[in-house]
């Protein structure tokens, strides 16, 4: 697809084409953090890369949407309300990108209930963000129908299963962080501190994309 496509799409349509690099993006990263986990480290590199390399192509895709979104343009919701949605969506793989990069940071050694246990969380957070999806496309099946209020309350019910699923992937992201600080005398500090980092941004990630179902949920409101 080349650029002048994308500049002629219609609003959401773009933001659609974000969310699928952005998923793309934290599916890698998933797989990057299992590799990692499993001590295939030239795996492990090899899908940072690819991550990495989301992330531009979703900052591209994130411009254009703001660079052809002029203030005029008639649409089902607010420019500022379109923006800030996208904003957090693009969050979601800014996450995935610093998990990636400080996994590159050094190979570390883990003890198998470490492993599991942040294979289990990146499960979660990722398990969050392939709710958006269906979410968004939902909101935009809202718009089209001119607000019928059974696709309304489709949407709400997928905004409601995002907040669930936030609020599973924060417990599990305590039990992670508590089974990383009992076995905090196995490691360096500076491996303590990557191992850290990735448990906040995994749930960093959980948290934006339930941000993105809350700016859905702002859209809806204010069409009421």
């Amino acid at each position: 697809m080349g650029i002048l496509d994308i500049f002629t799409k219609p609003p959401f349509e773009i933001v659609k084409l974000h969310m699928e690099k952005v998923v793309e993006g934290v599916e890698l990263m998933n797989r990057c953090v299992t590799a990692y986990c499993d001590e295939n480290f030239t795996e492990a590199s090899k899908l940072a890369s690819r991550v990495i390399i989301k992330e531009r192509e979703a900052d591209d895709l994130k411009n254009i949407i703001r660079e052809s979104l002029p203030k005029s343009i008639f649409m089902p919701v607010s420019r500022g309300d379109l923006l800030a949605y996208i904003k957090e969506q693009d969050y979601i793989i800014d996450r995935a990108e610093e998990i990636v990069l400080n996994l590159e940071m050094k190979k570390i050694l883990m003890p198998s209930c470490i492993k599991q246990s942040i294979k289990n969380l990146t499960n979660e957070a990722c398990s969050v963000v392939k709710l958006l999806p269906p979410t968004l496309n939902s909101l935009v099946e809202l718009f089209e129908s001119s607000f019928i209020r059974r696709k309304e309350e489709k949407v709400h019910e997928y905004i409601s299963k995002l907040d669930k699923k936030e609020d599973e992937t924060a417990c599990v992201e305590q039990e992670v962080m508590m089974c990383i600080f009992e076995w905090e005398d196995k490691f360096s500090c500076g491996d303590l501190y990557i191992l850290i980092e990735i448990v906040k941004q995994l749930g960093k990630m959980a948290d934006h994309a339930e941000n993105c179902g809350d700016r859905i949920r702002c859209m809806i409101a204010k069409r009421a």
